[in-house]
Protein backbone atom coordinates (compact mmCIF):
# COMPACT_ATOMS: atom_id res chain seq x y z
CA UNK A 1 0.00 0.00 0.00
CA UNK A 2 1.02 3.47 -0.44
CA UNK A 3 1.23 6.35 2.23
CA UNK A 4 2.78 10.05 1.83
CA UNK A 5 6.16 11.12 2.33
CA UNK A 6 9.07 8.86 3.71
CA UNK A 7 11.55 10.56 6.08
CA UNK A 8 14.49 9.76 3.85
CA UNK A 9 16.85 8.98 6.31
CA UNK A 10 18.24 5.39 7.63
CA UNK A 11 18.83 5.48 11.47
CA UNK A 12 20.36 2.51 13.30
CA UNK A 13 19.86 -0.81 12.15
CA UNK A 14 15.96 -2.13 11.92
CA UNK A 15 14.77 -5.46 11.19
CA UNK A 16 13.90 -4.52 7.06
CA UNK A 17 15.41 -2.18 4.63
CA UNK A 18 14.08 1.47 4.96
CA UNK A 19 11.58 1.93 1.80
CA UNK A 20 10.67 4.28 -0.64
CA UNK A 21 7.61 5.68 -0.53
CA UNK A 22 8.60 8.86 -2.81
CA UNK A 23 8.26 12.82 -2.71
CA UNK A 24 5.39 15.06 -0.36
CA UNK A 25 4.52 16.56 -3.81
CA UNK A 26 1.79 15.39 -5.21
CA UNK A 27 0.07 16.01 -8.64
CA UNK A 28 -3.65 18.24 -8.47
CA UNK A 29 -4.95 15.49 -10.26
CA UNK A 30 -4.00 12.50 -9.43
CA UNK A 31 -3.08 11.66 -5.61
CA UNK A 32 0.46 10.43 -4.73
CA UNK A 33 2.72 7.30 -4.53
CA UNK A 34 3.69 6.14 -1.40
CA UNK A 35 2.38 3.57 2.45
CA UNK A 36 2.61 -8.94 20.35
CA UNK A 37 2.01 -10.90 22.46
CA UNK A 38 4.26 -9.34 24.38
CA UNK A 39 1.93 -6.71 25.51
CA UNK A 40 2.37 -3.97 27.79
CA UNK A 41 5.39 -3.72 28.07
CA UNK A 42 5.88 -1.81 31.45
CA UNK A 43 9.53 -2.40 33.00
CA UNK A 44 12.77 -0.55 33.16
CA UNK A 45 16.14 -1.65 31.09
CA UNK A 46 19.62 -1.28 33.25
CA UNK A 47 22.10 1.25 32.22
CA UNK A 48 25.09 -1.16 31.52
CA UNK A 49 27.89 0.99 33.56
CA UNK A 50 25.72 0.49 36.75
CA UNK A 51 23.48 -1.58 39.02
CA UNK A 52 20.97 -1.00 41.56
CA UNK A 53 19.87 -4.24 43.73
CA UNK A 54 19.03 -4.70 46.77
CA UNK A 55 19.72 -8.06 47.05
CA UNK A 56 23.20 -8.48 44.37
CA UNK A 57 23.53 -11.89 45.42
CA UNK A 58 20.06 -12.84 44.13
CA UNK A 59 20.18 -10.78 40.84
CA UNK A 60 23.79 -12.47 40.46
CA UNK A 61 22.25 -15.80 40.32
CA UNK A 62 19.39 -15.05 38.40
CA UNK A 63 21.20 -13.10 35.77
CA UNK A 64 23.81 -16.27 35.42
CA UNK A 65 20.73 -18.47 35.22
CA UNK A 66 19.57 -16.24 32.10
CA UNK A 67 22.57 -16.66 30.38
CA UNK A 68 22.61 -20.28 30.71
CA UNK A 69 18.96 -20.31 29.13
CA UNK A 70 20.38 -17.95 26.37
CA UNK A 71 23.48 -19.72 25.59
CA UNK A 72 21.17 -22.99 25.01
CA UNK A 73 18.84 -21.67 23.13
CA UNK A 74 21.11 -19.89 20.61
CA UNK A 75 23.79 -22.75 21.02
CA UNK A 76 26.53 -20.14 22.16
CA UNK A 77 29.56 -20.95 24.56
CA UNK A 78 29.05 -19.48 28.15
CA UNK A 79 31.36 -16.66 28.29
CA UNK A 80 34.31 -17.10 31.11
CA UNK A 81 34.02 -14.60 33.50
CA UNK A 82 34.72 -16.03 36.96
CA UNK A 83 38.32 -14.22 37.42
CA UNK A 84 36.36 -11.54 37.61
CA UNK A 85 33.87 -10.00 40.71
CA UNK A 86 30.60 -8.59 41.14
CA UNK A 87 28.98 -6.51 38.86
CA UNK A 88 32.17 -6.85 36.30
CA UNK A 89 31.10 -10.23 35.80
CA UNK A 90 27.60 -9.35 34.89
CA UNK A 91 29.12 -6.11 32.27
CA UNK A 92 31.29 -8.69 30.60
CA UNK A 93 29.20 -11.70 29.98
CA UNK A 94 26.44 -9.36 28.76
CA UNK A 95 29.22 -7.73 26.50
CA UNK A 96 30.70 -10.63 25.23
CA UNK A 97 27.06 -12.27 24.62
CA UNK A 98 25.14 -9.32 22.72
CA UNK A 99 28.26 -9.40 20.33
CA UNK A 100 27.62 -12.87 19.26
CA UNK A 101 24.04 -12.61 19.03
CA UNK A 102 24.72 -9.19 17.05
CA UNK A 103 26.46 -10.94 14.84
CA UNK A 104 25.48 -14.13 14.22
CA UNK A 105 21.79 -13.89 14.86
CA UNK A 106 21.30 -9.91 14.27
CA UNK A 107 19.79 -10.36 17.47
CA UNK A 108 19.64 -7.41 20.54
CA UNK A 109 20.36 -8.55 23.75
CA UNK A 110 20.52 -6.31 27.10
CA UNK A 111 19.91 -6.30 30.65
CA UNK A 112 16.38 -5.84 32.30
CA UNK A 113 14.51 -6.20 35.33
CA UNK A 114 11.03 -5.47 36.41
CA UNK A 115 9.50 -6.31 39.64
CA UNK A 116 9.79 -9.77 40.00
CA UNK A 117 12.80 -10.16 38.01
CA UNK A 118 16.14 -8.40 39.37
CA UNK A 119 18.57 -8.92 36.68
CA UNK A 120 18.22 -11.08 33.60
CA UNK A 121 19.02 -11.28 30.25
CA UNK A 122 16.39 -10.07 27.31
CA UNK A 123 16.73 -10.12 23.63
CA UNK A 124 14.98 -7.57 21.61
CA UNK A 125 13.61 -6.82 18.15
CA UNK A 126 12.47 -3.22 16.89
CA UNK A 127 9.43 -3.27 14.50
CA UNK A 128 10.65 -1.46 11.91
CA UNK A 129 7.94 0.99 9.89
CA UNK A 130 10.14 2.01 7.20
CA UNK A 131 10.73 5.95 7.90
CA UNK A 132 7.58 6.51 7.29
CA UNK A 133 5.36 9.46 7.91
CA UNK A 134 1.90 7.81 8.66
CA UNK A 135 -0.83 11.05 8.62
CA UNK A 136 -4.15 10.46 8.26
CA UNK A 137 -6.13 12.91 6.64
CA UNK A 138 -9.13 15.18 8.16
CA UNK A 139 -9.95 17.09 4.95
CA UNK A 140 -10.97 13.63 3.15
CA UNK A 141 -13.70 13.56 5.96
CA UNK A 142 -14.54 17.17 6.12
CA UNK A 143 -15.22 16.70 2.05
CA UNK A 144 -17.29 13.35 3.07
CA UNK A 145 -19.05 15.09 5.59
CA UNK A 146 -20.65 17.74 3.46
CA UNK A 147 -22.39 14.99 1.43
CA UNK A 148 -25.65 13.47 2.58
CA UNK A 149 -25.79 10.41 0.50
CA UNK A 150 -22.22 9.14 2.43
CA UNK A 151 -23.61 9.95 5.54
CA UNK A 152 -23.30 6.11 6.46
CA UNK A 153 -19.95 6.49 5.81
CA UNK A 154 -18.74 9.52 7.79
CA UNK A 155 -20.27 7.86 10.53
CA UNK A 156 -18.56 4.70 10.07
CA UNK A 157 -15.29 6.81 9.59
CA UNK A 158 -16.11 8.87 12.93
CA UNK A 159 -16.41 5.48 14.79
CA UNK A 160 -12.58 4.20 13.27
CA UNK A 161 -11.05 7.22 14.48
CA UNK A 162 -12.52 7.72 17.64
CA UNK A 163 -10.73 4.10 18.21
CA UNK A 164 -7.43 5.35 16.43
CA UNK A 165 -7.46 8.56 18.55
CA UNK A 166 -9.01 6.84 21.96
CA UNK A 167 -7.24 3.80 22.07
CA UNK A 168 -4.54 3.69 19.80
CA UNK A 169 -3.66 6.95 21.33
CA UNK A 170 -3.12 8.53 17.58
CA UNK A 171 -2.02 12.39 18.35
CA UNK A 172 -4.14 14.93 16.69
CA UNK A 173 -3.12 17.72 14.77
CA UNK A 174 -5.56 20.58 17.21
CA UNK A 175 -4.05 19.14 20.29
CA UNK A 176 -1.06 20.66 21.50
CA UNK A 177 1.34 18.10 19.84
CA UNK A 178 3.82 18.24 17.17
CA UNK A 179 1.59 19.09 14.24
CA UNK A 180 0.07 21.51 15.95
CA UNK A 181 2.98 23.41 16.49
CA UNK A 182 4.23 23.02 12.76
CA UNK A 183 0.71 24.37 11.94
CA UNK A 184 1.26 27.49 14.05
CA UNK A 185 4.65 27.49 12.91
CA UNK A 186 3.15 28.28 8.90
CA UNK A 187 0.42 30.55 10.54
CA UNK A 188 3.53 32.77 12.03
CA UNK A 189 5.39 33.18 8.85
CA UNK A 190 2.43 33.91 6.79
CA UNK A 191 1.46 36.76 9.36
CA UNK A 192 5.17 38.28 9.40
CA UNK A 193 5.56 37.95 5.60
CA UNK A 194 6.24 41.56 4.35
CA UNK A 195 6.92 40.51 1.15
CA UNK A 196 4.86 37.73 -0.06
CA UNK A 197 2.00 37.45 -3.01
CA UNK A 198 0.25 40.22 -1.69
CA UNK A 199 -2.68 40.93 1.01
CA UNK A 200 -5.24 39.22 -0.95
CA UNK A 201 -3.51 35.97 -1.39
CA UNK A 202 -2.37 36.52 2.60
CA UNK A 203 -6.16 36.72 3.51
CA UNK A 204 -6.61 33.60 1.32
CA UNK A 205 -3.77 31.70 3.43
CA UNK A 206 -4.69 32.65 6.41
CA UNK A 207 -8.96 31.95 5.68
CA UNK A 208 -7.78 28.12 4.87
CA UNK A 209 -6.02 28.04 8.06
CA UNK A 210 -9.36 29.01 9.66
CA UNK A 211 -11.16 26.09 8.09
CA UNK A 212 -8.19 24.08 9.00
CA UNK A 213 -8.98 24.88 12.72
CA UNK A 214 -12.51 25.21 12.34
CA UNK A 215 -12.60 21.62 11.28
CA UNK A 216 -10.44 20.12 12.96
CA UNK A 217 -11.50 21.33 16.06
CA UNK A 218 -15.32 20.31 14.94
CA UNK A 219 -14.45 16.65 14.40
CA UNK A 220 -11.94 16.28 17.84
CA UNK A 221 -15.48 16.41 19.66
CA UNK A 222 -16.84 14.02 17.24
CA UNK A 223 -13.64 11.53 18.18
CA UNK A 224 -13.37 12.33 21.93
CA UNK A 225 -17.23 10.70 22.33
CA UNK A 226 -16.80 7.56 23.97
CA UNK A 227 -15.45 4.43 21.40
CA UNK A 228 -17.70 1.25 21.67
CA UNK A 229 -17.11 -1.95 19.78
CA UNK A 230 -20.43 -2.41 19.81
CA UNK A 231 -21.16 1.09 18.33
CA UNK A 232 -19.14 0.85 15.81
CA UNK A 233 -20.78 -2.83 14.81
CA UNK A 234 -24.24 -1.29 14.87
CA UNK A 235 -22.13 1.73 12.48
CA UNK A 236 -20.45 -0.78 10.34
CA UNK A 237 -23.75 -2.88 9.32
CA UNK A 238 -25.75 0.14 8.60
CA UNK A 239 -22.89 1.19 6.09
CA UNK A 240 -23.11 -2.83 4.61
CA UNK A 241 -26.94 -2.01 4.11
CA UNK A 242 -26.24 1.59 2.00
CA UNK A 243 -26.27 2.66 -1.31
CA UNK A 244 -22.69 4.02 -0.70
CA UNK A 245 -21.34 0.67 0.75
CA UNK A 246 -17.59 -0.38 -1.10
CA UNK A 247 -16.41 -3.33 -0.79
CA UNK A 248 -13.12 -2.76 -0.12
CA UNK A 249 -13.59 -0.27 2.77
CA UNK A 250 -16.44 -2.42 4.38
CA UNK A 251 -13.14 -5.05 4.64
CA UNK A 252 -10.86 -2.97 5.99
CA UNK A 253 -13.45 -1.44 8.17
CA UNK A 254 -14.10 -5.44 9.11
CA UNK A 255 -10.82 -5.74 9.60
CA UNK A 256 -10.54 -2.77 12.20
CA UNK A 257 -13.18 -3.98 14.31
CA UNK A 258 -11.59 -6.90 14.76
CA UNK A 259 -8.31 -5.40 16.03
CA UNK A 260 -10.89 -3.52 18.26
CA UNK A 261 -12.44 -6.56 19.96
CA UNK A 262 -8.78 -8.49 19.64
CA UNK A 263 -6.73 -5.26 21.41
CA UNK A 264 -9.42 -3.52 23.19
CA UNK A 265 -7.85 -1.21 25.51
CA UNK A 266 -4.04 -1.72 23.76
CA UNK A 267 -1.91 1.46 22.25
CA UNK A 268 0.67 1.68 20.14
CA UNK A 269 2.43 3.41 23.36
CA UNK A 270 2.33 -0.09 25.06
CA UNK A 271 5.00 -1.46 22.23
CA UNK A 272 7.53 0.68 23.03
CA UNK A 273 9.37 -0.21 27.02
CA UNK A 274 9.85 2.25 28.86
CA UNK A 275 13.75 3.57 29.19
CA UNK A 276 14.57 1.43 26.34
CA UNK A 277 15.75 4.60 24.10
CA UNK A 278 18.68 6.26 25.33
CA UNK A 279 18.19 10.53 24.89
CA UNK A 280 19.66 11.89 22.05
CA UNK A 281 21.17 15.21 21.92
CA UNK A 282 19.84 16.07 18.68
CA UNK A 283 16.45 14.36 19.55
CA UNK A 284 14.65 10.99 19.37
CA UNK A 285 11.78 10.69 16.19
CA UNK A 286 8.91 10.10 17.94
CA UNK A 287 6.24 8.16 17.65
CA UNK A 288 4.23 11.27 17.31
CA UNK A 289 6.31 12.70 14.87
CA UNK A 290 5.49 10.39 12.35
CA UNK A 291 2.30 8.83 13.27
CA UNK A 292 -0.92 11.74 13.89
CA UNK A 293 -3.77 12.82 12.48
CA UNK A 294 -3.50 16.08 9.87
CA UNK A 295 -5.39 18.23 7.44
CA UNK A 296 -4.34 17.40 3.77
CA UNK A 297 -1.87 16.54 1.74
CA UNK A 298 -3.84 18.54 -0.73
CA UNK A 299 -3.93 22.22 0.32
CA UNK A 300 -1.94 25.32 -0.79
CA UNK A 301 0.40 24.52 2.34
CA UNK A 302 1.07 21.14 1.74
CA UNK A 303 5.05 21.76 0.11
CA UNK A 304 5.79 23.83 2.92
CA UNK A 305 4.64 21.68 5.24
CA UNK A 306 5.74 18.30 4.42
CA UNK A 307 9.11 20.27 3.73
CA UNK A 308 9.43 21.52 7.72
CA UNK A 309 8.28 18.14 8.26
CA UNK A 310 11.25 16.10 6.70
CA UNK A 311 13.57 18.90 7.60
CA UNK A 312 12.67 18.44 10.94
CA UNK A 313 13.11 14.73 11.44
CA UNK A 314 15.84 14.60 9.08
CA UNK A 315 17.67 16.70 11.39
CA UNK A 316 16.82 14.47 14.69
CA UNK A 317 18.34 10.92 15.95
CA UNK A 318 16.93 7.48 17.00
CA UNK A 319 13.56 6.88 15.52
CA UNK A 320 11.40 5.64 18.64
CA UNK A 321 9.82 2.28 17.33
CA UNK A 322 7.71 -0.73 18.91
CA UNK A 323 9.81 -3.22 20.49
CA UNK A 324 9.29 -7.14 21.36
CA UNK A 325 10.87 -8.68 23.92
CA UNK A 326 11.96 -12.47 25.12
CA UNK A 327 13.03 -13.08 29.15
CA UNK A 328 15.21 -15.59 29.22
CA UNK A 329 14.85 -15.54 32.98
CA UNK A 330 13.41 -19.15 32.43
CA UNK A 331 14.55 -21.97 29.92
CA UNK A 332 13.40 -21.08 26.10
CA UNK A 333 12.31 -23.34 23.73
CA UNK A 334 12.50 -21.50 20.84
CA UNK A 335 13.03 -17.55 19.88
CA UNK A 336 9.91 -15.66 20.36
CA UNK A 337 10.29 -12.36 19.11
CA UNK A 338 7.26 -11.85 17.11
CA UNK A 339 5.11 -9.06 16.22
CA UNK A 340 1.40 -9.61 16.05
CA UNK A 341 -0.33 -5.97 16.74
CA UNK A 342 2.05 -3.64 15.17
CA UNK A 343 2.00 -5.39 11.63
CA UNK A 344 -1.75 -5.60 11.60
CA UNK A 345 -2.02 -1.91 13.38
CA UNK A 346 0.12 -0.17 10.58
CA UNK A 347 -1.12 -2.04 7.36
CA UNK A 348 -4.65 -1.28 8.69
CA UNK A 349 -3.48 2.25 9.02
CA UNK A 350 -1.70 2.68 5.69
CA UNK A 351 -4.93 1.16 3.83
CA UNK A 352 -7.25 3.84 6.10
CA UNK A 353 -4.73 6.17 4.53
CA UNK A 354 -5.02 5.01 1.25
CA UNK A 355 -8.78 5.41 1.27
CA UNK A 356 -9.23 8.67 2.40
CA UNK A 357 -6.39 10.26 0.59
CA UNK A 358 -8.51 8.99 -2.92
CA UNK A 359 -11.22 11.65 -1.18
CA UNK A 360 -8.83 14.24 -0.97
CA UNK A 361 -7.62 14.34 -4.26
CA UNK A 362 -10.01 12.70 -6.59
CA UNK A 363 -12.69 15.32 -7.67
CA UNK A 364 -14.75 13.01 -8.84
CA UNK A 365 -15.93 11.84 -5.19
CA UNK A 366 -17.13 15.23 -4.79
CA UNK A 367 -19.46 15.97 -8.17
Amino acid sequence: METLSAIQKTIGQTGHAPRNRGGAKPSAQKRPHGFDRYGFLKHRFLPFNGFCFRDWRKAETVFFQSVENICTLYGVDRPDVSGLSFPQNMMVCHQQIAEKLERKKGVTCRIMQDSSRPATLATTKRFDTGYTLYYIPVNAIARIMGIPELKPLFNLLCNICAYFYQVIKIDYYRNYCYLQSTYSMIEDWINDDDEGKGEAYRDEQLQELERIKNFGDLFLDIIKKPFRVNTFHKVFMAYLSSSCCDKGFANLAMEIEKMAVDYPARSIYDSVPKGYYEFDETGNIHIEQYLSFYWSANDMFREVFFDMVNNDLNESGEQIEPIAVQWFDTPQQQELLLFDYEPRLFALITEFIDFLTDYDYDDKHHE
